[in-house]
């Protein structure tokens, strides 16, 4: 494995761990209030979505697999902090003591169902709005850059030396 491989993969690797725990401020938000407060928030969410964002940014992660990695990354925090909403929720109720794997076989009786999916739903919902918010927030940042100043192409044609650097750098 060359050097130059070897620091694109710690960089998404260190990127990615920045993502994770960021956005578990936002989890452990969403998990307290869900799961305490029974009160589901979109601004929660947001708070999740942002997190991520800001964690892969400060972990320089590479620009190519940003989006891809946001998702996923705000996918599976989604779920996790929603499933710890319902094991907190249910170890409430009195005389319930369910293990952290047993939420899943009590969520599904058919008493409950109805309920849960209506969260869901919501929940959904709330996810989508993240998602949103990280596409805009992505592509307005585009934007912006392409219009503060010349495209790539003129910039490289004014200093074929940078263009080069860059095409090195793996941009």
């Amino acid at each position: 494995m060359t050097e130059k491989t070897f620091e694109q993969e710690s960089s998404y690797l260190r990127a990615l761990l920045y993502a994770f725990g960021l956005g578990l401020i936002g989890v452990v938000l969403w998990v307290l209030i869900g799961g305490f407060a029974e009160f589901i928030s979109a601004w929660i969410a947001l708070i999740i979505a942002l997190g991520i964002k800001h964690g892969y940014e400060k972990g320089n992660g590479p620009k190519g697999l940003k989006i891809i990695t946001l998702l996923v990354v705000y996918v599976i925090q989604i779920f996790l902090a929603t499933y710890l909403m319902y094991f907190i929720m249910l170890n409430r109720i009195p005389g319930v003591e369910l293990g952290l794997f047993q939420v899943i076989e009590f969520l599904s009786e058919p008493v409950l169902r109805d309920a849960v999916m209506d969260d869901m739903v919501l929940i959904g919902v709330f996810a989508l709005l993240g998602l949103v918010f990280l596409f805009i927030n992505n592509i307005g940042r585009n934007r912006a850059r392409w219009n503060h100043g010349e495209s790539q192409m003129e910039a490289n044609m004014r200093n074929p030396q940078m263009a080069s650097d860059a095409q090195d750098d793996g941009e």
